[in-house]
């Protein structure tokens, strides 16, 4: 016998009504799962952040265009293998490498604006702290002691603070884990409840095969023998 065609939105919310239950659990294991991993498993980075200013100077002063030119080749400077081995050197840390510190390190800008943003990203706070604020230092000596180009063509507005946490996201965590449990609990139910090939009902019948049903079995509900028998004694 095939099986009822099409589900309607009603029937799966019932359905999910009377398995509300399934798709309780599967949120809680989400949720822990998700949990387990921001809170415990997942290591946390902090960033700490410098930002300095450019100031490029020519025969007639500032240059606003000069400075627009320059501003991409200011935050490449910062990431090139002679300031960060001058990094390295000034940082007691056997971590610390040429590599390690070029990929937690970011050079952010806009050529509208005059100012730029070196960040440093770590697992330890403090260690971000020390290699940001050492990043702007060994630039800032390179470029004026060992080059004409960029000679004072930038100033340090401020100093390198304690890294702020960024990641992971334990909010955006659980809420992923909540959604993600919502999603199997509703596609087991839906499974549990649809995936039978029976009739659920005489209307289905109908007007599946076109025929009229003339009598339906009713469930039959066993009652307990005890409470049948306290039935029966009450009555007496």
């Amino acid at each position: 016998m095939e099986g009822k065609e099409g589900i309607t939105l009603s029937e799966l919310f019932q359905a999910l009504l009377r398995r509300w239950y399934i798709v309780f659990i599967t949120i809680i294991l989400g949720v822990a799962v998700t949990g387990i991993l921001a809170f415990v498993v997942v290591t946390p980075k902090y960033k700490s952040t410098v930002e300095i200013r450019l100031e490029p100077q020519t025969g007639s002063g500032f240059d606003i265009n000069y400075a627009n030119k320059i501003s991409e080749t200011v935050a490449y400077h910062f990431q090139t293998d002679i300031v960060l081995e001058h990094v390295v050197e000034h940082i007691d840390s056997q971590h610390i490498t040429v590599e390690s510190i070029r990929k937690g390190l970011s050079v952010t800008y806009k050529t509208t604006m005059f100012y730029m943003q070196i960040s440093y990203t770590h697992t330890d706070k403090n260690i971000a702290q020390i290699v940001a604020q050492q990043v702007v230092d060994s630039g800032e000596h390179i470029a004026n002691n060992e080059g004409e180009m960029l000679r004072d063509s930038f100033i340090k507005t401020s100093d390198a603070k304690e890294g702020r946490y960024v990641s992971p996201n334990k909010v955006l965590y659980l809420v992923v884990g909540f959604l993600v449990g919502a999603l199997i609990g509703a596609a087991l139910v839906f499974f549990a409840e649809f995936a039978r090939y029976t009739y659920k009902d005489k209307e289905s019948i109908e007007a599946d095969l076109g025929i009229q049903v003339i009598g339906v079995v009713p469930e039959y509900v066993e009652v307990d023998r005890k409470r049948r028998l306290a039935k029966e004694e009450a009555k007496l």
